[in-house]
């Protein structure tokens, strides 16, 4: 089954977390903790800084699972 993946291939992992977490009102203390922790837990290393449309499979759900997270839904 094709997984889509709807992420914006130019910018980089950092680049898609800064974007959403400025639409989100993080402030950009917060936004660097964040990102710190995300990187630590996930295990990112070099690849918060590679272009989305050059990460691995595994990696671009990585990205995706991280913007839905970061988007707060309300979940019933």
């Amino acid at each position: 089954m094709l997984q889509k993946n709807y992420l914006w291939e130019h910018l980089t992992f950092r680049e898609h977390l800064e974007i959403v977490g400025r639409w989100r009102g993080l402030a950009s203390s917060d936004l660097k903790h964040l990102i710190k922790d995300l990187d630590m837990a996930l295990q990112l290393d070099k690849n918060l800084d590679i272009k989305a449309n050059l990460l691995s499979g595994g990696n671009k759900r990585k990205l995706n699972t991280v913007l839905a997270l970061m988007a707060a839904p309300h979940i019933y």
